[in-house]
């Protein structure tokens, strides 16, 4: 009997493969016995690789591959690989957290905040620390008075807003609203008109 047929129990294993080990046999079957051995065991070792690894494909196809160095191995089907280059610019890319880490490593702009409504503004970044913001809305400009306009969002640093309306009334005392100061998160504007002005404002900043 072969390996596969061996017993746990000693008492059951009477012969290996056709040679006869049982109580009583020719004292030549213990040397026949060892050479059967020897056969099986052999036998049982070349046939490893077909017994085991055609279990999963992949790994087979994975052990077939040659690898190289800087190359990354993907899948082109079912239980099929290969390789493509991988470069140290690639690498640095691929390790990157998010978004912005990826930007500041490709050297793009990208926008980095934004609302499209009114109050509304659009912020691009162009590197770890540098940004470029534009802001706009609209705003009621209170009669021969000071009006606080607050952004949508704050600059990281400064604004230049510049703003506009109708004239409701005649004077030579009056005129447009006009900024007076200006800030990252607002400015100031003052309307020198005997009347409340509707007013839009744009303003650009860094």
């Amino acid at each position: 009997m072969s390996v596969s047929d061996w017993s746990t129990d000693p008492a059951s294993n009477t012969t290996v493969g056709p040679v006869n080990i049982a109580e009583g046999c020719p004292a030549a079957n213990m040397n026949n016995m060892g050479r059967e051995f020897m056969a099986q065991i052999k036998a049982w070792y070349d046939s490893l690789p077909a017994a085991y690894q055609p279990k999963d494909g992949l790994l087979t196809a994975l052990a077939e591959l040659t690898t190289s160095p800087d190359h990354l191995i993907y899948t082109t089907g079912a239980d099929t690989v290969a390789q493509t280059a991988l470069t140290a610019f690639m690498r640095s890319l691929l390790d990157d957290a998010d978004a912005a880490t990826a930007c500041l490593t490709l050297g793009s702009v990208r926008v980095a905040g934004l609302t499209l409504a009114n109050p509304g503004y659009i912020r691009f970044q162009a590197g770890a620390s540098s940004f470029f913001q534009i802001a706009w809305g609209t705003f009621n400009a209170i009669a021969n008075s000071s009006t606080y306009v607050g952004y949508a969002a704050a600059f990281p640093n400064i604004s230049f807003p510049v703003c506009s309306g109708a004239i409701a009334a005649t004077g030579s005392q009056d005129n447009l609203p006009a900024t007076l100061g200006a800030a990252a998160a607002g400015f100031t504007a003052y309307n020198a008109e005997n009347s409340n002005t509707s007013t839009w404002y744009i303003a650009v900043g860094y």
